[in-house]
């Protein structure tokens, strides 16, 4: 029986910024809204992440930005 692979909800949400990469920017903005209300941090840096990824990973966003990995 083979079995199947689930996507996670971080690789749905990177897909979707990828074919909609005008919407990041909101999404993002709205992150940080959250944040500042609520704290959670583990969110925050979740969103953090799926931005990362739509840019290619934290490496090539580092190369992008000019900052290096550990200040991202």
């Amino acid at each position: 029986m083979s079995k199947r692979k689930f996507r996670t909800f971080d690789d749905v949400q990177i897909e979707h910024y990828r074919k909609h990469p005008a919407e990041l920017k909101s999404y993002l903005r709205v992150a940080l809204e959250e944040y500042q209300k609520d704290g959670d941090e583990k969110a925050f840096l979740s969103a953090l992440s799926v931005a990362a990824q739509v840019h290619g990973g934290f490496s090539q966003l580092s190369k992008e930005t000019g900052l290096n990995r550990e200040n991202l």
